[in-house]
């Protein structure tokens, strides 16, 4: 799930008393250095304010914000928690460092962080979308849709927060609920593949595979390296008969990863269903290779293996997949072999 990245382009609205003149003049350069995407600059700028005022609450702030887009979320937390100190009152400060926390995976501290957070300030949709980020972290979808709810009735104009309660509605089994929410994310923003390749993925739930096909191409249309993509619109395009098409989406994955045993299984399947059934063999062979506790792979290829009279090497190949658990292949083996 995504957190917002944190900018800064001034302060958050503190009561200054300001203790330098020297100080707030560092602190006014590392505001105009971060207005102009000078990073580093604008943290050695802050760190002079407060080397000159260890109490400049603004510096603190602001370097936080940077600290943690440059990813040293341990720094962000110190400066939040000194901002906390100087400022308990101060909601904000609660949900980055919150975020922070998130981010290390310290995900206790985080919930108690947005909690506070929220009892500061009730109204601050940023905060209910944290909290049902880390609820979905933990698996805890229901929490999440709650938080979500909340975070939308705050701030309808976000697109991102639908997305995500979407993805939690899934995990849910909701899935006509989940669609509803990728139609208003993308609504929002029609150019977000991810959307696009998840609402393809619900609507498969629903069966419904023509479109699921649809949004899967849309989405290799934004993002054409979206290898999950490829991989999911040929096992759509699968249930649809499209075989051909299903072919060329399992090959583009392979050429992506030439170690997805998944990918020349399906693959498989379809020449199977195209009755190319020595090309079959060799794609579930290659599976086979690759992860050789594949039960269904030695089954299917056992079927391919049965339409160009190869019954021995058939039995063979039941005979294991009813070893590794295949159960349909024991009724075969009673069927077929001695």
């Amino acid at each position: 799930m995504k957190t917002r990245i944190l900018f800064f382009l001034i302060a958050i609205a503190f009561s200054t008393n300001s203790f330098s003149q020297t100080a707030d003049e560092h602190y006014a350069n590392g505001c105009e250095k971060l207005s102009l995407k000078d990073y580093e600059g604008a943290i050695a700028e802050y760190n002079k304010a407060i080397d000159l005022n260890s109490n400049h609450v603004e510096a603190y702030f602001n370097r936080g914000g940077l600290k943690f887009n440059i990813k040293d979320y341990r720094g962000a937390i110190d400066d939040y928690s000194k901002v906390i100190q100087l400022k308990p009152a101060e909601a904000q400060s609660y949900k980055y460092r919150g975020q922070s926390k998130y981010r290390l995976k310290d995900y206790a501290g985080a919930q108690v962080d947005f909690i506070k957070a929220i009892e500061l300030n009730e109204r601050d949709s940023e905060t209910y979308k944290s909290m049902g980020d880390l609820n979905y972290t933990l698996k805890e979808y229901g929490n999440a849709v709650t938080h979500y709810n909340k975070a939308i009735e705050l701030d309808q104009a976000d697109g991102g927060i639908y997305y995500n309660r979407g993805v939690a509605k899934y995990n849910m089994q909701n899935y006509a609920g989940a669609v509803a929410d990728f139609n208003t994310s993308l609504e929002m923003n029609p150019v977000n593949a991810k959307a696009y390749n998840s609402r393809g993925a619900a609507k498969v739930k629903l069966e419904d595979y023509t479109g699921a096909v649809d949004d899967y191409s849309k989405a290799i249309n934004l993002n054409p390296d979206f290898e999950d993509a490829y991989y999911s619109r040929g096992n759509a395009r699968i249930k649809v008969a499209d075989y051909t098409g299903a072919i060329e989406d399992f090959t583009t994955t392979i050429a992506f990863n030439q170690n997805d045993a998944m990918s020349f299984f399906y693959r498989g399947n379809a020449k199977h269903m195209m009755e190319e059934y020595k090309e079959a063999i060799k794609d579930y062979s290659e599976a086979i290779r690759l992860q050789s506790t594949m039960g269904d792979a030695f089954y299917f290829r056992a079927l391919s293996r049965l339409n160009i009279n190869q019954k021995e090497y058939a039995c063979s190949d039941l005979k294991k997949a009813e070893e590794l658990g295949y159960l349909a292949a024991d009724e075969m083996m009673k069927k077929l072999c001695d």
